[in-house]
Protein backbone atom coordinates (compact mmCIF):
# COMPACT_ATOMS: atom_id res chain seq x y z
CA UNK A 1 0.00 0.00 0.00
CA UNK A 2 3.11 1.76 0.25
CA UNK A 3 3.13 2.56 -3.19
CA UNK A 4 -0.12 3.30 -3.19
CA UNK A 5 0.05 6.08 -1.20
CA UNK A 6 2.98 7.69 -2.98
CA UNK A 7 1.55 7.34 -6.41
CA UNK A 8 -1.09 8.86 -4.70
CA UNK A 9 0.98 12.23 -3.08
CA UNK A 10 2.20 12.47 -6.91
CA UNK A 11 -0.75 13.28 -8.07
CA UNK A 12 -1.94 15.56 -4.90
CA UNK A 13 1.58 17.10 -5.73
CA UNK A 14 0.90 17.49 -9.32
CA UNK A 15 -1.66 20.50 -10.21
CA UNK A 16 -4.11 19.60 -6.64
CA UNK A 17 -6.14 17.06 -9.31
CA UNK A 18 -7.48 15.34 -6.30
CA UNK A 19 -9.04 18.87 -5.53
CA UNK A 20 -10.28 18.97 -8.47
CA UNK A 21 -12.02 16.05 -8.20
CA UNK A 22 -15.20 17.19 -6.08
CA UNK A 23 -15.63 13.87 -4.79
CA UNK A 24 -12.36 14.32 -2.30
CA UNK A 25 -13.41 17.70 -1.09
CA UNK A 26 -14.14 17.83 2.97
CA UNK A 27 -12.30 14.33 3.11
CA UNK A 28 -9.34 14.86 6.37
CA UNK A 29 -7.47 12.56 5.08
CA UNK A 30 -6.00 11.16 1.31
CA UNK A 31 -9.03 8.55 0.06
CA UNK A 32 -6.18 5.72 -0.09
CA UNK A 33 -5.81 6.19 3.69
CA UNK A 34 -9.41 6.08 4.47
CA UNK A 35 -9.84 2.95 2.27
CA UNK A 36 -6.77 1.39 3.33
CA UNK A 37 -8.00 1.86 7.46
CA UNK A 38 -11.95 0.82 6.09
CA UNK A 39 -10.98 -1.88 4.42
CA UNK A 40 -8.53 -3.42 7.66
CA UNK A 41 -11.50 -1.84 9.99
CA UNK A 42 -13.84 -4.52 7.95
CA UNK A 43 -11.62 -7.53 7.67
CA UNK A 44 -10.94 -7.01 12.04
CA UNK A 45 -14.43 -6.67 12.65
CA UNK A 46 -13.67 -3.13 13.86
CA UNK A 47 -17.05 -1.62 13.59
CA UNK A 48 -16.70 1.20 15.75
CA UNK A 49 -13.84 2.31 13.76
CA UNK A 50 -16.02 1.77 10.55
CA UNK A 51 -18.49 3.52 11.98
CA UNK A 52 -15.86 6.56 12.65
CA UNK A 53 -14.79 6.37 9.04
CA UNK A 54 -17.66 6.77 7.89
CA UNK A 55 -18.02 10.69 8.98
CA UNK A 56 -14.69 10.81 7.01
CA UNK A 57 -16.22 9.53 3.66
CA UNK A 58 -19.47 11.43 3.89
CA UNK A 59 -18.79 14.61 1.34
CA UNK A 60 -17.37 11.34 -0.74
CA UNK A 61 -20.49 8.69 -0.31
CA UNK A 62 -22.83 11.79 -0.97
CA UNK A 63 -21.26 12.67 -4.18
CA UNK A 64 -21.69 8.61 -5.38
CA UNK A 65 -25.12 8.46 -4.40
CA UNK A 66 -25.87 11.51 -6.58
CA UNK A 67 -24.11 10.66 -9.21
CA UNK A 68 -24.78 7.03 -9.26
CA UNK A 69 -27.83 6.81 -6.94
CA UNK A 70 -26.18 4.25 -4.77
CA UNK A 71 -26.20 4.97 -0.77
CA UNK A 72 -23.05 3.21 -0.05
CA UNK A 73 -22.81 5.11 3.43
CA UNK A 74 -26.02 3.49 4.22
CA UNK A 75 -25.06 -0.31 2.89
CA UNK A 76 -21.91 0.17 5.34
CA UNK A 77 -24.00 1.34 8.42
CA UNK A 78 -26.73 -1.95 7.96
CA UNK A 79 -23.50 -4.20 7.79
CA UNK A 80 -21.97 -2.72 10.43
CA UNK A 81 -25.55 -3.37 12.75
CA UNK A 82 -25.28 -6.65 11.65
CA UNK A 83 -21.91 -6.90 12.80
CA UNK A 84 -21.36 -8.38 9.33
CA UNK A 85 -17.53 -8.57 8.29
CA UNK A 86 -18.16 -10.08 4.86
CA UNK A 87 -21.16 -7.52 4.36
CA UNK A 88 -19.10 -4.56 5.92
CA UNK A 89 -16.18 -5.52 3.47
CA UNK A 90 -18.24 -5.67 0.26
CA UNK A 91 -19.57 -2.23 1.43
CA UNK A 92 -16.26 -0.74 2.15
CA UNK A 93 -15.33 -2.74 -1.72
CA UNK A 94 -18.93 -0.79 -3.06
CA UNK A 95 -17.65 2.13 -1.75
CA UNK A 96 -13.89 2.12 -3.93
CA UNK A 97 -15.23 0.44 -6.57
CA UNK A 98 -17.81 3.31 -7.24
CA UNK A 99 -14.86 6.21 -6.69
CA UNK A 100 -13.10 3.77 -9.07
CA UNK A 101 -16.07 4.18 -11.71
CA UNK A 102 -16.38 7.82 -10.98
CA UNK A 103 -12.61 8.84 -11.90
CA UNK A 104 -13.00 6.72 -14.72
CA UNK A 105 -16.20 8.83 -15.87
CA UNK A 106 -14.68 11.93 -14.73
CA UNK A 107 -11.50 11.12 -17.62
CA UNK A 108 -13.80 10.47 -20.22
CA UNK A 109 -15.24 13.99 -19.58
CA UNK A 110 -12.16 15.58 -19.14
CA UNK A 111 -10.98 17.54 -22.07
CA UNK A 112 -7.29 18.07 -20.97
CA UNK A 113 -5.37 15.09 -22.08
CA UNK A 114 -3.00 15.47 -18.59
CA UNK A 115 -5.96 15.63 -16.58
CA UNK A 116 -7.31 12.53 -18.00
CA UNK A 117 -4.43 10.15 -17.34
CA UNK A 118 -4.46 11.46 -13.93
CA UNK A 119 -7.53 10.61 -13.07
CA UNK A 120 -7.22 7.29 -14.68
CA UNK A 121 -4.44 7.12 -12.44
CA UNK A 122 -6.39 7.52 -9.83
CA UNK A 123 -8.54 5.24 -10.77
CA UNK A 124 -5.76 2.55 -10.65
CA UNK A 125 -4.92 3.69 -7.18
CA UNK A 126 -8.68 2.71 -6.52
CA UNK A 127 -7.98 -0.58 -8.63
CA UNK A 128 -5.30 -1.40 -6.50
CA UNK A 129 -7.53 -2.09 -3.36
CA UNK A 130 -9.80 -4.54 -5.08
CA UNK A 131 -6.99 -6.61 -6.98
CA UNK A 132 -6.16 -8.71 -4.92
CA UNK A 133 -9.59 -10.18 -4.60
CA UNK A 134 -10.32 -9.69 -8.31
CA UNK A 135 -6.71 -11.72 -8.95
CA UNK A 136 -8.07 -15.08 -6.28
CA UNK A 137 -11.38 -14.96 -8.16
CA UNK A 138 -9.99 -14.27 -11.42
CA UNK A 139 -6.66 -13.83 -12.25
CA UNK A 140 -7.13 -13.61 -15.79
CA UNK A 141 -9.48 -10.85 -15.09
CA UNK A 142 -6.88 -9.35 -12.86
CA UNK A 143 -4.07 -9.06 -15.79
CA UNK A 144 -6.73 -8.19 -17.99
CA UNK A 145 -7.89 -5.05 -15.77
CA UNK A 146 -3.73 -3.88 -15.30
CA UNK A 147 -3.34 -3.93 -18.78
CA UNK A 148 -6.80 -1.87 -19.80
CA UNK A 149 -5.72 0.59 -17.13
CA UNK A 150 -2.06 0.74 -19.10
CA UNK A 151 -4.12 1.29 -22.34
CA UNK A 152 -6.41 4.06 -20.60
CA UNK A 153 -3.67 5.69 -19.23
CA UNK A 154 -2.13 6.12 -22.52
CA UNK A 155 -5.48 7.08 -24.19
CA UNK A 156 -5.06 10.20 -26.15
CA UNK A 157 -8.98 10.65 -26.68
CA UNK A 158 -11.73 9.92 -24.31
CA UNK A 159 -13.83 7.69 -26.24
CA UNK A 160 -11.13 4.67 -25.72
CA UNK A 161 -11.36 5.22 -22.25
CA UNK A 162 -14.74 5.18 -21.85
CA UNK A 163 -14.69 1.95 -24.18
CA UNK A 164 -12.00 0.04 -22.00
CA UNK A 165 -14.30 1.46 -18.61
CA UNK A 166 -17.37 0.17 -19.69
CA UNK A 167 -15.88 -3.68 -20.93
CA UNK A 168 -14.21 -3.74 -17.53
CA UNK A 169 -16.15 -2.69 -14.87
CA UNK A 170 -19.12 -4.62 -15.51
CA UNK A 171 -16.83 -8.23 -15.06
CA UNK A 172 -14.94 -6.78 -12.47
CA UNK A 173 -18.06 -5.86 -10.24
CA UNK A 174 -19.52 -9.64 -11.04
CA UNK A 175 -15.77 -11.07 -9.51
CA UNK A 176 -16.02 -9.18 -6.89
CA UNK A 177 -19.35 -9.25 -6.01
CA UNK A 178 -18.59 -13.53 -5.93
CA UNK A 179 -15.46 -13.37 -3.52
CA UNK A 180 -15.05 -14.45 -0.48
CA UNK A 181 -13.30 -12.45 2.46
CA UNK A 182 -9.86 -12.92 3.68
CA UNK A 183 -9.62 -15.87 6.09
CA UNK A 184 -9.05 -14.77 9.75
Amino acid sequence: MNALRHAFAVLLGCGGLALAQGQYRGLPFPPDEIFEAMLSYADDGGFKGLSAALGYVRPLTDRLKREFKEDVEEDLRAAIAQRDRRKCRMAVASLIFLDMRLNLKAATEAEDESLRAALVQMAFIDYGFLSPEIKAADRALDKAARDAFRRMHRARDSALIKELAAGLLGRLWTALSATEPPQE
